[in-house]
């Protein structure tokens, strides 16, 4: 772990570039493999020491601070969060120049290194912030918090303690408290504050401005301390120009009386005209102020839209054969291909417009979850939601939106308790923050209802759909999207807990509500008819099922594309169904079909690829035409050994299958070798297999039994439990 630190520290000083972090001259690796690295000298003492030993007057602390968070700033910008800023690892030397120092325990922001293990907490102490001590994610503020801790030292000489915050009260020691006797420190311009060398006359210094400013840095909740290093200077480059500072609450008298101290002389000659104006300034004041942000806000949203628009304009060019070419099409960039080169170029531009990057991101994250590239989709995804954490609190609306669709990305991949832990966490954020809306409060419900469902918790599915669809008729709100959203769940929620009729009833009101819309939810609507189709199946009735799975399958083709997973998945219901109708040339057309759009839609391979090939061989397996399922079978295996690995207990299925088909068609010897690696795997399990694999194990048995493999099928017999019959 010390070496692992050791060369994070190294990864990360090499990165900074600023003339108040001190420099990586060089670096490498000793003999026995032990690395090391040379960094410029820095002669100097500890802020807080240097400070006191020159009697520093208030501005020149004051200007010290500015350049520490100056530093601090330009390692945010790269990703970078200290995390142990105090007096000792900030130097100054005898010219004065400041130099922060030990990166040790710093986090790369994107970096899923050793420091961010769960239960690693390299802190000091009495400099942590909240968050650190409780062991919370990290972020900038944590950064914030310890300059204001820092500032304090600076200007009281009062160390903090571990856990020491008390957000909007002065942060001053108790036994300062008698020498608080002004009212407030005026602009530097006042003699007294700028000869202040005394740690009591500095201790009267933090009243008025700077006490705002520290007590904001201070505040217990991140989102509520400055939102950057670089806007904490400003307030104190604005203190030191006698401005207002930003972190003060507006008023008319404030900006006033910061206005007059600033124009001193004006007093003595104009007080009668001022006492008259004094309505009027205010007034105009609060104007100028309201316009200006108005205009400063104005200005800021036509930056990130233009620089949103020619990103985008660029990244969707290079799809286009006159502007992209690819060694491995030299015609042109797919789509996809276009998504993943303008995610890469995020990792570069618009590092100064986190938000923008984190909306470009979420775009790009939502998009490839739609083509199905969900492994792609999630890394993209996590990006963007850690940059709007970071910058604007977990509890955003915009950090909430992209945790939603991280959570669905998992859904559509079918990693159900990780869509469900993600939903949950977002209903407990949304609850902690205040008042919850009644809509969002059900869709929510209905969200994690469908996820219980997919773990088949069937009777926790039925509670939290219940309860979503009862929320809103209670509240006369039938009408909304969130209700069509707990409807639609309630009906699947039902059929897991076998009421059938019940479930039947409503999947039909939902779908005659949908079709009378004039702008009808398409994908809803599809997924509605295979929901109703798999329940006719269930209920025996197939001539239905295989009516609603054509009626799902014509909207998914027309929106989604035949090869998109939930096109396919609801293809392979319908084969289901036509199996059990007994029509198995539509079955095997079917399945052919299925292969063609999956490898169209995968050309450089995916799992489902091979589950494509896999269905089409067992069929044939199913039909006693193992000559037929070889090919298939083949394909199947050899696929899933690119995708999953060749250990992967989906791979040595389909291996045992791919064997079973060969002996039974007298390729013995190829066959038993597929077969014995599938027993030899299957045989190592610590606890033996599991239900599922004793359910393919048995069909294994059967299917050796019945095609000439009797050794074979003894020996997978010998790995099912003695109660289980072969």
């Amino acid at each position: 772990d010390l070496v692992a630190r050791f060369l994070t520290e190294r990864q990360i000083l090499s990165s900074l570039t600023h003339p108040n972090v001190a420099r990586v001259l060089d670096g490498g690796a000793l003999p026995d493999g032990r690395p090391y690295l040379v960094m410029e000298l820095v002669d100097g003492q500890p802020i807080t020491r240097f400070a006191d030993a020159h009697r520093l007057p208030l501005r020149a602390r004051l200007d010290l601070f500015v350049e520490v968070a100056n530093a601090v700033h330009a390692a945010h910008r790269q990703l970078v969060v200290h995390r142990d800023i105090k007096p000792s690892n900030i130097l100054v030397s005898s010219e004065g120049q400041v130099k922060l120092l030990d990166f040790g325990i710093a986090k790369l922001l994107h970096s899923d290194g050793v420091n961010t293990q769960t239960g690693v907490r390299l802190l000091t102490p009495d400099y942590a912030s909240p968050e650190q001590l409780r062991g919370d994610s990290i972020t900038t503020g944590s950064d914030i918090y310890q300059l204001g801790l820092l500032l304090r030292e600076l200007l009281t000489g009062l160390r903090p303690l571990a856990g020491d915050t008390n957000p909007g009260e002065p942060p001053v020691h108790p036994s300062r408290v008698a020498t608080l006797s002004l009212a407030h420190a005026e602009a530097p311009g006042d003699r007294a504050t700028a000869r202040a060398t005394t740690p009591d006359q500095l201790a009267r210094a933090l009243r008025g401005d700077l006490d705002i400013i520290v007590g904001k840095a201070l505040r217990a909740a991140p989102e509520q301390r400055y939102a950057s290093a670089e806007e904490m200077a400003e307030d104190v480059r604005r203190f030191l120009r006698g401005r207002p500072i930003l972190a003060h609450p507006e008023s008319t008298l404030y900006l006033v009386t910061k206005y007059l101290a600033r124009k001193r002389w004006i007093v003595p000659t104009a007080a009668l005209s001022a006492l008259a104006l004094l309505g009027f300034l205010g007034a105009l004041t609060v104007q100028n102020r309201r316009l200006e942000t108005e205009r400063d806000a104005a200005q800021l949203a036509s930056r990130r839209a233009e620089a949103t628009e020619d990103f985008l304009v660029d990244m969707l060019r290079s799809p286009d054969p006159t502007n992209a070419t690819s060694a491995a099409n030299p015609s042109a960039l797919t789509v996809v291909d276009a998504l993943q080169q303008g995610r890469q170029r995020l990792d570069t531009e618009l590092v100064d417009q986190p938000e923008v990057r984190a909306a470009l991101l979420s775009a790009i994250g939502e998009t490839l979850s739609g083509l199905g590239r969900n492994a792609a989709a999630d890394t993209v995804l996590r990006q963007s939601l850690q940059l709007y954490t970071q910058g604007f609190g977990a509890a955003d609306e915009r950090a909430l939106g992209v945790m939603r669709q991280i959570g669905n990305n998992h859904r559509v991949s079918r990693f159900s308790q990780a869509a469900d832990s993600v939903f949950r966490e977002e209903l407990r954020l949304r609850l902690i923050t205040g008042a919850l809306p009644d809509s969002m409060h059900a869709t929510l419900l209905s969200i994690i209802s469908g996820a219980q469902l997919q773990m088949e918790r069937e009777d926790s599915a039925l509670v939290y759909a219940s309860a979503a669809e009862r929320l809103l008729r209670t509240t006369g709100d039938t009408s909304s999207a969130a209700y069509e959203d707990a409807i639609s769940a309630l009906a699947p929620a039902l059929r897991g807990a076998e009421q059938f009729d019940s479930a039947e009833t409503v999947y039909r009101r939902f779908i005659q509500r949908l079709e009378a819309r004039k702008a009808p939810r398409l994908l809803q609507l599809a997924t509605t008819y295979n929901n109703l189709a798999f329940l006719q199946k269930t209920r025996g009735d197939l001539a239905a099922a295989d009516s609603s799975y054509r009626q799902a399958l014509r909207i998914l083709n027309a929106t989604l594309g035949a090869g998109h997973p939930r096109t396919v998945l609801t293809s392979n219901n319908l084969s289901v169904t036509l199996e059990l109708m007994g029509r198995y040339d539509e079955v095997a057309a079917l399945g052919r079909d299925i292969v063609f759009a999956t490898e169209f839609q995968w050309p450089d391979g995916n799992w489902q690829v091979g589950a494509a090939h896999l269905n089409l061989g067992r069929f044939f397996l199913r039909r006693v035409q193992p000559a037929n399922a070889i090919e298939p079978l083949r394909s199947g295996w050899q696929s899933y050994v690119q995708t999953l690995g060749p250990n992967h207990a989906w791979t040595i299925v389909a291996e045992a299958q791919l064997g079973m088909a060969l002996v039974a068609t007298q390729r013995t010897a190829e066959g038993d070798r597929h077969l014995d690696h599938a027993y030899a795997w299957m045989r190592a399990l610590p606890n033996g297999p599991n239900a599922e694999l004793v359910g393919i194990v048995r069909q294994l048995v059967g299917l050796l039994q019945a095609n000439g493999g009797a050794r074979q099928a003894a020996r997978f017999a010998s790995l099912l439990p003695a109660t289980t019959p072969p």
